[in-house]
């Protein structure tokens, strides 16, 4: 596979030979080799940073939020994302996404209130949805 050797973008000067498979190779200056992995090593520094900056905000958010129902629940989560949201409204997302493929013809509000009511946490309901089916369903009449 060929391939036209253009410039780089920086003002130092490369240099380019054929290999012996008639391949053309650009050979970065030792320069843009250091400033490449001056970049890369920037690169992993700034995402350390935002993994740490994430961490300490989860950490510092509130535990819990009471929504007055499912709907305000699926609203926070969908506006926060599962990422930072709070065990209702990642449970609210859990039940309006792959709940229904986990466990069937279930009403995703009415299990969300009756795993309210029984204080599940998301992933309690998880694990439910993997290991008792008939359990989930029955959530749906918990609250009633």
């Amino acid at each position: 596979m060929n391939r036209i050797a253009q410039a780089p973008p920086t003002s130092t000067p490369t240099t380019t030979h054929t290999s012996p498979a008639g391949l053309i190779e650009d050979h970065e200056s030792e320069t843009d080799a250091q400033a490449r992995i001056a970049r890369i090593e920037q690169r992993m520094l700034d995402a350390d940073a935002l993994r740490q900056a994430a961490t300490t905000d989860a950490t510092t958010e509130t535990s819990s939020v009471a929504y007055p129902t499912y709907e305000a629940a699926l609203a926070a989560g969908r506006e926060i994302g599962a990422r930072r949201a709070d065990n209702a409204a990642l449970m609210a997302l859990f039940c309006d996404g792959p709940l229904q493929t986990l466990v069937g013809a279930v009403s995703p509000k009415l299990v969300w209130e009756g795993a309210q009511a029984k204080n599940l946490t998301t992933k309690a309901l998880g694990k439910l949805c993997l290991t008792d089916v008939m359990a989930v369903s029955d959530l749906q009449w918990e609250a009633l």
